[in-house]
């Protein structure tokens, strides 16, 4: 029995000291959660225009092709306002002379059930990577090997590719020519779009605000932008998600006097543009889209009149 026991504690010990090493190595390894973190916490002082979202952020716009300042795209596949929320929060500081932040505000972003609902192991980069404080360290959020399929990715990259990023942190894929010939038959990425309910509507709109709230008090201009879709996308909208988005999106600007730029139904996109129905390619529609927003905001603060 007491040869049971050592060899079960010796067992369970090495267990540990493996699981143990294991974190160690992930946190030691680049993904691109540390490596936008890292680029902020070295260059945030030259951070003049930060662009947030999700993945049609991500993709959809190339500080590369931004000439007006210096710029940064802090946005990530999947996440929600709340996540952006706790990013700008964790990383402003380290951003003394940022000017504005251009905000995505989709079709779906008021709509889409809050990451935090269910258990997202995204949470755990934001929390090791970048620091932010919405979960304990000690939660199950607190551990990089909670999230195993992360971590595959970073231990093997030969094997699982991870999903790679310029300097400037905008997604390097997909390109107009890797484009599906039948692109435009894979609808569903568009009607899983439309919410069978708006449960969540208050609570994301909060969330907006929060993150306004904190751009107020450090002083940084909010432009919140409406991003294309392609005209096949329309197919499929709703109008009454796409007039309550428009109403909400027109108290926040009452409320804190950000500008808006609505791209929603912008006819100057076309399907070269486009990587699916509802995100543009990383190189075609990113450069259409980067200057197109560049060009909204040198007449908006030329002028100093809203964009809609």
């Amino acid at each position: 029995m007491r040869r049971f026991v050592v060899n079960l504690f010796i067992f369970g010990l090495l267990i540990i000291l493996g699981l143990a090493g294991i974190e160690c190595v992930s946190r030691n390894s680049s993904n691109l959660y540390s490596e936008k973190s890292r680029y902020i916490q070295n260059h945030g002082k030259d951070i003049e225009t930060l662009f947030m979202g999700s993945s049609v952020t991500f993709w959809g716009v190339s500080p590369a092709v931004w000439t007006l300042d210096d710029a940064f795209n802090v946005a990530f596949n999947s996440h929600d306002i709340s996540m952006n929320y706790h990013i700008f929060k964790a990383s402003i500081d380290k951003m003394p002379h940022l000017k504005r932040v251009i905000l995505e505000m989709s079709y779906f972003s008021l709509f889409d059930c809050p990451a935090d609902k269910d258990y997202n192991p995204r949470w755990i980069f934001l929390g090791t990577d970048f620091g932010t404080d919405k979960y304990s360290l000690f939660s199950r959020y607190g551990l990089q090997i909670f999230y195993p399929d992360e971590v595959r990715t970073k231990l093997l990259p030969w094997v699982i590719s991870p999903i790679a990023a310029d300097s400037l942190g905008h997604s390097m894929m997909p390109v107009l020519a890797v484009r599906k010939p039948d692109w435009k038959e894979n609808t569903l990425i568009a009607t899983v779009q439309t919410a069978s309910d708006w449960r969540w509507l208050e609570t994301n709109y909060r969330e907006y605000a929060a993150l306004l709230d904190l751009c107020c008090l450090h002083s940084v201009k909010v432009i919140l932008y409406i991003p294309p879709v392609s005209r096949r996308f329309l197919d499929f909208v709703s109008e009454a998600q796409e007039k309550e988005m428009l109403r909400r999106v027109e108290m926040l600007r009452q409320q804190y006097g950000v500008a808006v730029i609505n791209l929603f139904r912008d006819t100057t996109f076309t399907d070269n543009d486009f990587a699916d129905l509802m995100h543009l390619n990383t190189d075609v529609g990113a450069a259409h889209l980067t200057m197109k927003l560049q060009e909204c905001v040198e007449q908006l603060e030329k002028n100093d009149i809203d964009i809609k």
